[in-house]
């Protein structure tokens, strides 16, 4: 036994004195390795956390081993079986001991990395014995910044942002972003072998080409954050930099901002900060302008001794600067064709969030999975090309089938006699950039239909809710129960519902004076039919009232045009003709006249959307905020709640539906400077401005997870509570104050209110 305790300890320190790692052996070693940084960072504790009693970067609990790194960057932690098969956190820690290799600063000089800074951070899926590898640098602590704020509503409360598939997603995005094609965590980096680094042998688990790529894309943004602390008038350096990107990631883009805001470090050079106008992050445009030199491509391709790239350098570069900047796993909010023709000019738009560069757009056969046509951002007119492309949208143009320069496989195609081939469309994740062999499918439709015929084309219909900024949200049931004029109603201020027609022209003819038709439409609640017509019409038992006057399109051969229809359900209806809660479904059918086609000639294209009736008494909306609660002195160095309450009211005296609030924007202005915090259904701990730290946001009742909120007609109130801790040298007047937004679960309407201003002395 103490033969094999000696020899552990032996190996561990071989591990931090020699050239290399090639002495830890799979039989040998059990536990985490790796390195800290590239350019690596000696001297710094690595904590590592079983993920799933992780609390906090400044918490002990779930700690299950540590070590330092050597001067060379690297560490070896043993683990204790008992923690098989858990998910790992491993913390690099600043210190006094630690030292950064200032990579593209004159003489590469190595500078203290201390506290204040933050800790780098890396996420690993499981450890299953053995040993396993583990990258611990800035790319690494980005996607963690990110993955600790994916809202629980999309991927589960509590562990479940540790699951594999959600962690997976996250590093395949903020690999994408940098435009290589590695787990960024779990995969080596080649060491650099020069006169600015330590001689140090290749690992086994480094020696590979895409291994290189990583370590080519760790000292490129070395050398980007160097050009950004000399470009800057203020007075910072690298390590500023790479903090500011730790910030900017926790909306889950990495493109200069912080939830639409610019990041103020980044912000300093303002061409970094947004979108290019095709939707392209600025900032990683600009990174992708760094490219490393051949003396500085020879430090890595020597190491290795002249190993090879994957992807190459080049083709990093081209990644890097069309990258949306996504750091989060795709979701798809919304897309607007649901038919198109075989031949045409039709964009098509999808909305949501984590969209990356490298997604391909697939068109499937339903009849032929193996039948497909594919646009990726590299295609080009009739071939379908993308106009936009953000994190949250995606414009593409769809490929003019009939003249394409690519084959059309026959199961695309519509049959000789049919009207139609059903298709899917399909936004495909590719986590390995240039290979499709673990390619993640994001279905939008199984139904969409393409068509060869001539006559007026229904693109898509869409139903729903608008609000101040003119975006339709989908809503079960519509808070618009009443007599005015849909076309005198403001948006943000009144319930406003529109049904959004999309339709195209594919035929030889213009068409003029095309739109709705309230006779051939059909509108229906359960199985009856509803009477439609418009203010100040006159028909018998009308239940369903649109604008006076229908707007309508003229459309030339392949013009496209969307036409937006106001509705409201009439409260006089109720309840002869209509009843309130059961769904009204919409069939429209668009017209121009009897004498020309209409969107209903070919049978198989009419799309059915629907919508509940709601009265607007029991709609829950939030009430006015008073200001936030503050004790009235506090202790610098000590910490100190900021307590936000909330409560709820019918709009009128029936009893409450339900309000969920789904976010709180809280501002802090301490010693000069101004912290702006996002608060969600996902709060994890961070650093503000004038040395302030937020550790923690509960719900008051429970205090359990704080958002979303849930107020009720038997619970209408409630409130979160933050905890702040201070900087013992930071004194003066703190101020907060504090917005919040909420949706009436039942008709998707929402309230905003914004509190008044509260005080507190630090001293």
């Amino acid at each position: 036994m103490k033969r094999a305790i000696l020899f552990l300890c032996l190996l561990i320190a071989a591990l931090g004195a020699t050239p290399g790692c090639d002495e830890v052996q799979n039989d040998a070693f059990g536990g985490v390795l790796g390195m800290v940084g590239q350019p690596a960072i000696g001297g710094c504790q690595v904590d590592v956390y079983n993920a799933l009693a992780f609390e906090s970067l400044d918490s002990t609990a779930g700690r299950i081993g540590a070590g330092t790194t050597a001067s060379n960057g690297r560490f070896a932690i043993e683990l204790d079986d008992a923690h098989l098969g858990r998910p790992l956190l491993l913390v690099a820690r600043p210190g006094p001991t630690a030292l950064y290799r200032d990579f593209g600063a004159v003489g590469a000089p190595d500078v203290v990395w201390d506290s204040p800074r933050q800790p780098w951070v890396a996420v690993l899926n499981e450890w299953r014995g053995g040993e396993i590898y583990a990258a611990i640098n800035p790319i690494t602590t980005v996607a963690f910044h990110s993955l600790m704020r994916l809202p629980t509503e999309e991927f589960g409360p509590g562990l479940s942002r540790f699951d594999r598939e959600v962690v997976n997603a996250v590093h395949a995005a903020t690999a994408a972003n940098f435009g290589i094609r590695v787990d960024p965590s779990s995969e080596g980096i080649t060491p650099p072998s020069g006169s600015e680094f330590e001689p140090l042998d290749v690992f086994y688990l480094e020696n590979a080409d895409r291994c290189q790529s990583y370590a080519y894309a760790c000292l490129q943004l070395a050398i980007a954050a160097n050009d950004f602390a000399n470009t800057t008038a203020a007075a910072d350096d690298a390590l500023d930099f790479y903090e500011a990107l730790f910030h900017d990631a926790q909306d889950g883009a990495l493109d200069g901002q912080n939830f639409g805001t610019p990041q103020p470090v980044l912000n300093q050079v303002p061409a970094l900060v947004g979108r290019e106008a095709t939707g392209e992050s600025s900032l990683l445009l600009w990174l992708s302008t760094h490219a490393l030199t051949p003396l500085q491509e020879g430090f890595l391709s020597n190491a290795r001794g002249g190993g090879a790239f994957d992807p190459l350098p080049a083709d990093i570069l081209d990644v890097q600067s069309t990258a949306t900047g996504a750091l989060r796993p795709t979701r798809i909010d919304s897309f607007d064709v649901q038919n198109y023709p075989y031949s045409g000019n039709l964009v098509l738009t999808v909305k949501g969030a984590g969209l990356r560069n490298t997604d391909r757009f697939v068109f499937r056969s339903n009849d032929d999975a193996t039948a497909e046509f594919i646009v990726d951002r590299d295609s080009v007119g009739v071939d379908g090309e993308y106009q936009y492309n953000s994190d949250t949208e995606l414009r593409l143009r769809i490929p003019d089938f009939a003249v394409t320069t690519r084959t059309v496989h026959t199961a695309l195609q519509v049959a000789s006699g049919a009207d139609f081939r059903i298709v899917r469309l399909i936004l495909e994740n590719l986590p390995d950039i240039q290979s499709t062999t673990r390619d993640i499918e994001n279905l939008l439709t199984g139904d969409a239909r393409v068509t060869d015929r001539t006559e007026p084309l229904l693109v898509s219909v869409r139903l729903g809710r608008v609000d101040a900024a003119g975006e339709l949200h989908a809503a079960e049931y519509g808070n618009n129960v009443g007599s005015a004029d849909p076309a005198t109603l403001t948006p943000g201020v009144d319930d406003v519902y529109e049904m959004r027609v999309r339709v195209t022209n594919p035929g030889p003819a213009a068409i003029n004076n095309l739109g709705l038709d309230l006779g051939l439409s059909a509108f229906s609640q359960l199985g009856n039919p509803v009477v439609p017509d418009v203010f100040g019409g006159a028909a018998a038992n009308r239940a369903l009232i649109f604008e006076g006057t229908l707007p309508t399109a003229n459309l030339n051969p392949g013009d496209v045009a969307e036409l937006n229809y106001r509705f409201m359900f009439l409260d006089t209806a109720i309840p002869a003709d209509l009843q309130v809660g059961a769904p009204v479904k919409f069939t429209p059918v668009l017209s121009s006249g009897p004498a020309t086609p209409t969107t209903s000639d070919v049978i198989g294209f009419n799309r059915t959307v629907q919508l509940g009736p709601a009265l607007p008494d029991p709609t829950a909306v939030l009430d006015a905020l008073a200001a936030p609660t503050l004790p009235a002195a506090v202790t610098a160095g000590d910490s100190f709640d900021i307590r936000l309450d909330f409560s709820a009211s019918p709009r009128a005296g029936a009893a409450m539906q339900t309000l969920k609030v789904k976010q709180a924007t809280l501002t802090i202005t301490f010693d000069g400077e101004t912290t702006v915090l996002h608060l969600g259904d996902s709060f994890f701990e961070g650093v503000g401005a004038s040395g302030l730290y937020f550790e923690s946001l509960v719900l008051n009742s429970t205090g359990g997870q704080a958002l979303p909120i849930t107020l009720t007609a038997l619970s209408n109130a409630d409130a979160i509570i933050l905890t702040v801790r201070t900087d013992p040298t930071r004194t003066g007047l703190l101020t907060a104050s504090f917005t919040a937004t909420a949706v009436d679960i039942a008709t998707g309407t929402e309230s905003s209110q914004a509190s008044g201003a509260a005080n507190t002395t630090i001293s």
